[in-house]
């Protein structure tokens, strides 16, 4: 009696999907006047006419960590804005210590964090001061 064997071989389809993350800027600058922060970036490298994207602005009253994520404790998100546009200005800030960055989203993708920026706001002088003597 002959065996006759059968051999099946599976092949096996690997799908894979690249998720390419949005370009950040490492170009936040920031500078203070009186009692607010504005800051400037650049565009990010992945933002075009078609993709426009936008910028999530980030704000903490603490000195800058040495690093930031969206998830950093004592971040809030103030505003997002079109990725190409800026400058942005906080004037609601009071005197004290303000730490920024920014992230880009385009589509659904998100870029991390771009570097921190830090505002120092000093209390305000009085607009007028009167000195007289008394006798």
């Amino acid at each position: 009696m002959k065996k006759l064997s059968l051999v099946l071989a599976a092949s096996v389809v690997a799908a894979v999907i690249s998720i390419v993350p949005v370009a950040h800027t490492q170009t936040l600058k920031a500078s203070a006047s009186g009692h607010q922060v504005t800051l400037t970036w650049a565009a990010s490298a992945d933002s075009t006419s078609s993709k426009p994207g936008t910028v999530s602005v980030y704000r903490a009253n603490e000195a800058c960590p040495a690093t930031v994520s969206a998830t950093s404790s004592g971040f809030t998100a103030i505003t997002t804005a079109a990725a190409a546009s800026g400058p942005y200005t906080d004037s609601t800030v009071t005197a004290g210590t303000w730490c920024y960055f920014v992230t880009a989203t385009i589509g659904s993708a998100t870029s991390p964090a771009s570097n921190a920026v830090q505002a120092v706001l000093l209390p305000l002088a009085p607009s007028s001061l009167a000195i007289g003597s008394s006798n």
